[in-house]
């Protein structure tokens, strides 16, 4: 509710969140920008994927030129796909580390499933687990490939909101 009342989530309709749809990389963008109030700057993102109407180029943008973002390949940012939950921590970590927060990280991943997280988000997940911000599930597993839904990542931008 409070990230809702303070604009950084909306619902798919004026009526429905959908807690349980998937987030998509150009939405978990939008919700960091404005979590952290991160003022927007104009430019071109040099993604072919973002066209310059979209709703969310101005996201993508600012995002990308204060280094929180890079994109699924060199000129694609990955419009419209979903976002996995290690490319989530990676998007967290780079916002937290672009906002000064101490980055330091002192865990290995321990998670059963930990041998499944790619090496360019090793850093990113193990800072956010180490940090209680990503939780394994019911059984420890991280599932870093699988794909957050809207309400896990409400959780996850509440709990960096709580600490930072």
């Amino acid at each position: 509710s409070e990230l809702y009342n303070n604009g950084v989530i909306k619902g798919k309709t004026e009526k429905l969140f959908v807690p349980s749809d998937n987030v998509l990389r150009e939405e978990i963008v939008k919700m960091i920008i404005k979590a952290f109030e991160i003022e927007i700057i104009d430019g071109d993102s040099n993604f072919e994927d973002v066209p310059q109407d979209s709703w969310f180029r101005p996201y993508i943008v600012t995002a990308k030129k204060n280094g929180i973002i890079s994109g699924m390949y060199e000129n694609v940012f990955g419009t419209g796909a979903i976002a996995s939950r290690q490319d989530i921590a990676v998007i967290l970590y780079n916002t937290l580390k672009f906002s000064g927060a101490d980055m330091t990280c002192s865990i290995k991943i321990t998670a059963p499933d930990g041998n499944e997280v790619s090496d360019y988000a090793n850093e990113a997940v193990s800072f956010m687990i180490e940090k209680g911000i990503i939780r394994g599930n019911e059984n420890g597993f991280i599932l870093p490939k699988s794909y957050a839904t809207r309400a896990e990542v409400a959780v996850m931008i509440g709990r960096i909101c709580e600490q930072y």
